[in-house]
């Protein structure tokens, strides 16, 4: 018995090469190997002015840390990857805080210091 030609049947298409793979659905959030990433300067910007709300304008200082270090967040976020500094924009927040929790305890001690001294 003769064996069966090998190779493509008469009058059928010869296949090609498979199809692409399909995209995944979800977006690419890390950035390429080797490629660098930026820090934010708005979370930079959060770190240095929350340390400043100890020694120059407490309240305020802090309350503007606060607010940059939500805009360095979107920022980040927002980005891709390509942007980081989430750690000092998380740090500027916590320290922030607690510029206005020791400035608050301060004025209350105080107030109960002068109620205590008048009474």
């Amino acid at each position: 018995m003769a064996d069966p030609p090998s190779g493509p049947s008469p009058g059928l298409p010869v296949p090609g090469p498979p199809p692409p793979p399909a995209p995944s659905p979800y977006p690419v959030t890390t950035p390429a190997y080797g490629a660098s990433q930026k820090t934010s300067g708005l979370a930079i910007a959060a770190l240095v002015v929350s340390l400043l709300s100890f020694v120059v304008c407490p309240v305020i200082f802090a309350v503007v840390a606060l607010g940059l270090a939500h805009a360095a967040f979107n920022q980040i976020d927002g980005s891709d990857g390509r942007v980081g500094g989430r750690g000092m924009a998380v740090a500027g927040n916590i320290v922030a805080w607690v510029n206005i929790a020791l400035v608050t305890l301060a004025a209350l001690g105080g107030a109960v210091g002068l109620l205590i001294a008048t009474a």
